[in-house]
């Protein structure tokens, strides 16, 4: 179907983060691709976000958390 789904999961404690309902965080989900096994070089980028400034999460989209 061309649909590539992908599901994932960070533990709120791994990142000291306390979720609370309503809550609004900067948000960018990126993959970054490296076929070269001898370097360790970004090789492409492909982000939900465009313009995208890794440093900036201001650039980001926001995630409205919910339960």
């Amino acid at each position: 179907s061309g649909i590539t789904r992908v599901e994932f999961a960070i533990p709120w404690k791994a990142i000291g983060h306390t979720p609370a309902s309503g809550q609004q965080l900067g948000f960018a989900f990126s993959i970054s691709d490296n076929d070269d096994t001898s370097k360790n070089v970004q090789q492409t980028m492909v982000s939900n976000i465009y313009p995208r400034r890794l440093t900036d999460p201001t650039s980001w989209t926001v995630l409205t958390l919910t339960n």
